[in-house]
């Protein structure tokens, strides 16, 4: 995952210079919202809300690809499942993917 922006630059080196940097930048949003979904200590409440901040500002995501990139699993970021899962738990780590879905 550490080199998922140096790959992205080499397969869309073709790409428009607006439409790389805006892959690039959704990505490394993407990046650090998955860092930070499996940190193991508890989230704060301001950490949370950043959280979720930074997930509205990644779900670009979607308006890039259209509704074949609404997954379940952009679903659970863009919906505030997580968020919510936060607010009532403190972290993702210790319930895994089974307790996000509940």
């Amino acid at each position: 995952m550490a080199k998922l922006l140096d790959l992205v630059a080499i397969l869309f080196r073709d790409m428009d210079g607006g439409r790389l940097r805006q892959w690039q930048e959704m990505l490394d949003k993407y990046l650090h919202v998955i860092w930070l979904a499996f940190q193991h200590e508890d989230f704060g409440d301001e950490e949370i809300e950043q959280f979720q901040d930074l997930i509205d500002e990644f779900f670009l995501y979607v308006e890039m690809l259209g509704l074949p990139g609404a997954t379940n699993y952009m679903h659970l970021l863009g919906a505030g499942h997580l968020y919510h899962c936060l607010k009532a738990w403190g972290n993702l780590y210790r319930y895994q993917q089974q307790g996000w879905e509940m």
